[in-house]
């Protein structure tokens, strides 16, 4: 290799991870307003999950409360 052959700016970039990619956008044009796109709404899957953790927690605490005394 002479030196007139590594002199040559651009044709390997020192970290081949660096390499030129092409870039792509997201859909620019008018959205959902942001509670219309939650999954939060009435009568959906997960809802009773607090009750469930309300009732875990009581009987936990009634449970500590018995063997302790």
């Amino acid at each position: 290799m002479t030196n007139s052959e590594r002199g040559r700016p651009g044709e390997t970039p020192l970290n081949p991870s660096l390499r030129k990619t092409s870039e792509t956008t997201h859909e620019t044009g008018p959205n959902k307003a942001p509670l219309d796109s939650t999954g939060a709404h009435e009568g959906s899957q997960g809802e009773a999950w607090p009750i469930v953790w309300a009732v875990v927690t009581i009987v936990s605490i009634v449970l500590a409360i018995y063997f302790l005394a």
